[in-house]
């Protein structure tokens, strides 16, 4: 589901043809106001959380609404191998690699984009009808689809 942070900001971007202000939630509450030509990235490969995006999975399954700001519980023991974004006039493809280096198995029930602005901003939740449940040693790749 997109939440109000994303619609947000391509109401405003759209609205506008300099780079207006948009104020947007962060995970912990908090709300800021930022330029919307800061907040979505252009295409590019990353490596992790340390970038200005990236997918986040979780083990919640409460169902996901329009003004969620972060998953319901996220699973940090995966290793994050990466995030690539393709843009084009359709729209907009995130793509994460996450490997399980853990010696258990980890169930993915939910899964976040989040983009970095001064605080990170959900701006999709997905809880998946059918649990992912990654072995030790496994690889998931999450991809998120916005179209225009």
């Amino acid at each position: 589901m997109v939440t109000n942070n994303l619609k947000k900001i391509y109401a405003t971007r759209m609205s506008s043809r300099s780079s207006p202000s948009v104020e947007l939630t962060n995970i912990d509450g908090t709300t800021y106001s930022y330029s919307v030509g800061y907040v979505i990235p252009a295409a590019y490969s990353l490596s992790g959380r340390d970038n200005n995006c990236y997918i986040a999975v979780g083990s919640g399954n409460t169902a996901p609404t329009i003004n969620d700001v972060s998953l319901e519980n996220e699973i940090t023991t995966l290793s994050n191998n990466g995030i690539v974004l393709n843009n084009n006039e359709n729209g907009i493809t995130y793509t994460a690699i996450l490997t399980n280096n853990t010696n258990a198995d980890i169930t993915i029930k939910e899964y976040g984009l989040y983009v970095y602005s001064g605080g990170y901003k959900m701006l999709t939740r997905t809880v998946l009808d059918n649990p992912i449940t990654l072995a030790s040693g496994e690889i998931v790749s999450i991809t998120i689809n916005i179209a225009f």
